[in-house]
């Protein structure tokens, strides 16, 4: 144990080892998030006016492949399900262990509730292969799936029903917490993106709880036993690979029961190699392969690059010699295929010139740097040159730290207070933060005129309808209307100073926030979860009074 905590100091650095040990105490013996759960969690109003209202969505069907779990926590999931608000549902349990007790327990809730079927199989298949011959009973159009000993909100299937009857979505999934082995505690709520597709090839947020259409599942061909462990993510990445109607429902809508006897926790090594080996295939069928590793607890992407691509890095300076530092460290670049030049414009003209910069320039790959950063990793161009070349991508950050390792920019979290905050902001970039986001490729709103790379091909020229750092949130909203996404890399980073380009405590002109608002009415951030607070980009859960401003303004 000791050996533990001294490499994850190591890791982390004191300061976050000791915070972060509060903070899961806390959630743990206090019940931090318990309480706010009590808040967040429908009320039996609002659970009575639902049943009175059903959504004309038809039977679910919810898959559980049952393989010697405890029996209280068997109990405990039955109980859960027939306690959901939305009662048109079918619970299909394919029993494999074998074990006399839960045999009886599940003839004995067959018996008393028709929703409930049993199949009870001589031989136990594996986890994808006990799913797949579950799944072959399903009869209904609507399938969810969901483990042997974990729980849902009595609104799960309520909430799924609402977003089938819209129409337009082929796989719905939720946000989860979760709840400590007696069930008693809910901790640790991850509260998700909308679809992200470079965060979901990173790592498996979609996770629970997860619906599709039956007819999906099929097409995409089930579960496969390769990847047993984590099947789940070679599952929703193929499920992405076939259609683009993914629904995010904000809210939690599962409770992971956190068991040390787990595979994510027996053999956590194992389940992420699983994860890479199913993010390199799914890579090599999209057409941009990659060769994918593990590094510490998350996964990391070696994309080939394209022969023979030109990129010219463009260092913008107000004053002559203010990007020599900049400069000196891009000229040790590992990628061999790189021009350096200077830019020197006043603060007024710089988009103007960042415009012409682009216009002129031959290579086919473009990075802007601001004269602010001084030291750039000598990976740092290849890094971001991988994502860069997809045709998907409009523009690709780093983290920009200062010299003590802390994040100064990791993406803007858009519709905030002030209309855009930094994300992850003074925290040391290496302790992985929030999900441990800031350790792994992921899609962001907005990044910073302080460094972006971006294909020539794709580049947008500004259209200076703001002053230069809220003109970089509507260049990047440009850019997502067309399609584009904005990445973030961990792999490679930049140390600079704070600037305005970065928006650190600088008070938003009102100007600016008309113009953007003018442009583009009210915006929200796909990446930004309406659970999370929008005083800065921290990633805290919503405050009671909050939760009921966003109720009454049907913000949710």
């Amino acid at each position: 144990m000791c050996e533990k905590i001294h490499d994850y100091v190591h890791m982390h650095g004191l300061r976050y080892t000791f915070s972060h040990g509060i903070q899961k105490a806390m959630e743990s013996y206090l019940g931090t998030f318990q309480r706010k759960w009590a808040y967040l969690s429908p009320s039996q109003k609002e659970l009575r006016w639902q049943q009175a209202h059903p959504p004309l969505a038809g039977t679910i069907s919810v898959v559980i492949p049952v393989y010697k779990p405890r029996l209280s926590h068997l109990e405990a999931l039955v109980n859960s399900l027939r306690n959901q608000s939305y009662g048109d549902f079918e619970v299909i349990l394919f029993e494999a262990g074998g074990l006399p007790e839960i045999r009886r327990y599940l003839h004995t809730v067959q018996d008393t509730d028709s929703r409930f079927r049993i199949i009870l199989s001589p031989d136990n298949y594996g986890i994808s292969g006990n799913t797949n011959r579950a799944v072959e009973q399903v009869c209904t159009n609507w399938m969810v799936l969901m483990d042997h000993d974990d729980l849902l909100p009595p609104d799960a299937l309520y909430r799924l029903a609402q977003e089938m009857v819209k129409g337009d979505a082929d796989v719905i999934y939720t946000d989860e917490d979760k709840v400590t082995e007696n069930g008693r505690t809910h901790t640790d709520a991850h509260w998700k993106p909308d679809l992200s597709p470079d965060t979901l090839r990173s790592s498996n947020y979609v996770c629970h709880l997860l619906a599709m259409r039956t007819a999906m599942y099929f097409t995409v061909g089930g579960e496969d036993p390769q990847f047993d462990g984590s099947q789940d993510h070679d599952l929703t990445l193929r499920l992405m690979e076939k259609t683009s109607r993914i629904r995010h429902i904000p809210g939690i809508g599962y409770h992971w029961r956190t068991l040390r006897s787990s595979a994510s926790h027996v053999n956590l090594s194992a389940c992420l190699e699983a994860s890479a080996r199913a993010a390199q295939q799914h890579t090599q069928r999209m057409g941009f392969p990659a060769r994918v590793t593990v590094e510490g607890a998350a996964l990391r992407f070696d994309y080939d690059i394209r022969d023979n691509l030109q990129v010219e890095a463009i260092v913008m300076e107000e004053k002559a010699g203010d990007g020599a530092p900049c400069v000196r460290s891009l000229r040790k670049s590992d990628y061999p295929r790189l021009h350096v030049r200077t830019v020197t414009a006043p603060a007024s003209q710089r988009l103007e010139s960042m415009n012409r910069a682009a216009e002129q320039s031959r290579a086919d790959v473009l990075l802007f740097l601001d004269a602010g950063i001084q030291q750039v990793d000598h990976s740092t161009v290849r890094e971001m040159l991988m994502y860069a070349q997809r045709p998907d991508v409009g523009a690709v950050t780093v983290p920009i730290l200062d010299r003590r390792g802390r994040v100064l920019h990791a993406g803007f979290a858009l519709g905030m207070d002030g209309m855009a905050q930094c994300l992850s902001k003074g925290i040391l970039q290496k302790a992985g933060g929030f999900h441990q986001l800031l350790l792994q490729t992921h899609n962001v709103s907005a990044v910073s005129l302080s460094c972006f790379m971006v294909r020539k091909d794709h580049f947008l020229p500004f259209r200076s309808i703001c002053s230069g750092p809220m003109e970089m949130v509507d260049w990047c909203l440009c850019m997502r209307d067309k399609g584009y996404l904005m990445v973030y890399t961990p792999h490679g980073a930049v140390t600079g100073r704070k600037t305005p380009y970065l928006l650190l405590g600088r008070k938003r002109e009102a100007a600016d926030l008309k113009a953007l608002r003018d442009a583009w009415g009210q915006i929200e951030d796909p990446y930004w979860n309406p659970y999370m607070r929008r005083k800065a980009a921290n990633y805290q859960t919503v405050t009671r009074r909050e939760y009921r401003r966003m109720k009454t303004s049907n913000d949710l």
